[in-house]
């Protein structure tokens, strides 16, 4: 069964309790969540699926959750959100202008933070971009924007290839202006703009 767009998570939290303990909150509310008790799993993680959002805890046992971000922003532009114990006004104007489309200092209640992860993924993903989140070119070719990879078929299945989210970008455009003729100036100039 395919998942919905939108509601794969990675959550990135230590403590065992609080990870297990929101982790199955989302799946009630409709996620799948990918667990991950430190910031090396989590980077695991992500070189197989990429999620739509990501939860993050600054203060991780292997690597801080900054510089999880930092290698997260590598693959794809996913939004952060953290949920951390890290009170200082500093730390919290460096994860937002950096980072983070929210920052949530614990204890927090979890439905306030799945009306937070309503919220980003709203703003984050536009209605066009729901719709064009997989598509299908014909039997050869499938594309998804979501997860940034391509699938092409060959005589013993699909392969998958991973997009980084430029060349993902361009595809999207490429798709969406199916047809026209675009010189490299305007396609360029779309796929920066973000505008399709």
């Amino acid at each position: 069964m395919k998942t919905p767009y939108g509601r794969h998570i990675l959550l990135v939290e230590d403590d065992a309790e609080t990870r297990q303990d929101l982790k199955s909150y989302l799946e009630r509310n409709s996620y799948v969540v990918l667990a991950a008790e430190n910031g090396s799993k989590a980077l695991d993680m992500i070189t197989r699926t990429l999620p739509d959002l990501a939860l993050i805890d600054i203060d991780l046992p292997d690597i801080n959750g900054f510089e999880v971000c930092r290698l997260l922003k590598r693959y794809a532009e996913v939004p952060i959100i953290f949920l951390t114990n890290e009170d200082k006004e500093d730390t919290k104007v460096l994860a937002l202008e950096q980072y983070a489309e929210d920052y949530i200092t614990k204890p927090y209640g979890y439905r306030e933070l799945v009306a937070r992860i309503g919220r980003v993924l709203r703003r984050f993903r536009g209605p066009a971009d729901e719709s064009y989140a997989e598509i299908i070119v014909d039997d050869y070719l499938r594309l998804n924007f979501s997860q940034h990879w391509v699938e092409v078929r060959r005589h013993d299945g699909y392969q998958r290839h991973m997009l980084t989210p430029i060349e993902s970008r361009i595809m999207h455009v490429l798709i969406r202006n199916a047809g026209r003729v675009m010189t490299t100036e305007a396609l360029l100039a779309r796929v920066w703009a973000g505008d399709e």
